[in-house]
């Protein structure tokens, strides 16, 4: 038992990405083999770079000393005046309200310095536009080429996902086929990168919107549900990986609920629900980008924002190759495993097996009072607690329970059905 969880806790996934992600049959992966992709979101980086280069230098030391595979940041702000005093663009334009935002002197020359500081930390960047609304056709695909040999000149590695433009539904970027067009171009400088669209156009992230705005890329986008309760939040994340678009299994939660008040609609303070997320969303094959204030306008510090540590260490409760698992179901449904609880509230628990070795990793989240786990096929396993880390040994016999001790929100199963 204790040899068959250490091999357990030893599976985890490695930190830190080498070489190019790419995506395989069986998930991301880089030139070791699977990854799991945690990014931080640090928005206004290359804004702020432009005109404070060693304040950037010091957050991206601390997003790399955390653990996280790279940063999510937009490269052409200034439409709307949320952005001003932060306007970033490789070319002149008039904002939202009038004003005429001037080109950035060099924007390129800082680009390759702020690709190259990042690849130099070996942080890969999650590429996106902020405010396309200034920019014309002609001028945004020449701007896309002109990052692509930017990128190949610093190594073409320091790009993790290309996104032809954020909410690009509301920033200029009106329709699918025009992102595509946007992706294609970057392609057409640097092949083999990771490409997306944008997330879907609201709230609800329907499948038909996230495969209309899909449709193309390499992967799909979401920005994740932000209302509701932290077991809505996390229910949506499974909900939404489990219909794919077609040819498309695996995506990205670009955006998802975080904290601080820049956190515009929907806010999430907990660690541990922060860390049952990413995790919910790793298991149901789904990048993550961890969110916060400190993501948005970077006024704060990340280090300072609630699960900025914890979230970066949570996927090394987490078997590297769990995306390959073949299935997916919720327990009670999955003829391996019944949870039961509350009638009025009951507890959930989404799982990944492999059959063909038993393996499976699952969240267990909600419910109220006593829950309890009944063992359709006898398992070994340990119950993690998301933030911390800290371990329960589970050993269940075929048609026997198990009480689950009391959790707050959500606690990690990672273990093996035993024959």
């Amino acid at each position: 038992m204790v040899a068959l969880l250490a091999a357990l806790a030893s599976s985890g996934a490695a930190e830190r990405i080498e070489g190019r992600l790419r995506l395989t049959d069986a998930g991301f992966a880089d030139d070791r083999g699977p990854v799991l992709p945690m990014f931080c979101h640090y928005g206004d980086a290359f804004s702020v770079y432009v005109r404070e280069p060693e304040r950037v230098r010091r957050a991206l030391d601390s997003i790399a000393a955390a653990g996280y595979d790279g940063i999510r940041f937009w490269d052409v702000l200034g439409y709307r005046a949320y952005w001003r005093g932060r306007e970033v663009t490789p070319e002149s334009f008039a904002a939202e309200d009038g004003r005429r935002v001037e080109a950035t002197p060099d924007y390129y020359a800082h680009m390759r310095a702020f690709l190259t500081d990042c690849r130099s930390r070996r942080l890969k960047v999650f590429w996106s536009r902020g405010d396309l609304q200034g920019l014309g056709a002609a001028e945004r695909v020449r701007h896309v080429r002109r990052l692509a040999a930017i990128a190949v000149a610093v190594g073409p590695a320091v790009v993790g996902v290309f996104e032809a433009c954020n909410e690009a539904w509301q920033n200029g970027v009106e329709t699918p086929a025009e992102g595509l067009r946007l992706v294609e171009a970057f392609r057409g400088g640097l092949p083999g990168a990771l490409c997306a669209i944008s997330c879907p156009s609201g709230a609800s992230e329907r499948p038909e919107e996230i495969a209309a705005w899909s449709a193309g890329g390499d992967l799909w986008l979401v920005h994740g549900f932000r209302g509701g309760t932290p077991v809505e939040r996390i229910r949506h994340i499974v909900d939404v990986g489990a219909t794919p678009p077609p040819g498309l299994p695996y995506g990205f939660q670009s955006e998802p609920s975080g904290p601080g008040p820049n956190v515009s609609v929907g806010r999430t303070e907990d660690p541990e629900t922060l860390c049952a997320m990413a995790l919910m969303a790793l298991i149901s094959r789904q990048g993550w980008c961890f969110m916060s204030s400190a993501g948005v306008k970077s006024d704060e510090e990340h280090a300072r924002m609630p699960g900025f540590r914890e979230v970066a260490r949570a996927r090394r409760l987490l078997p590297s190759d769990v995306m390959a698992y073949a299935r997916r179901v919720e327990a009670t449904r999955s003829g391996v495993l019944t949870v039961t609880g509350s009638a009025d509230d009951p507890p959930r628990c989404d799982l990944a097996v492999d059959e063909r070795t038993g393996r499976f990793a699952g969240l267990l989240y909600g419910g109220s009072g006593p829950v309890t786990l009944r063992a359709d096929r006898a398992l070994r396993a340990d119950l993690v607690e998301p933030a911390t880390g800290r371990r329960t040994p589970v050993r269940i016999a075929a048609g026997a329970t198990w009480r689950v001790p009391p959790y707050a929100v959500a606690r990690l199963l990672v273990g093996r059905f035993v024959r």
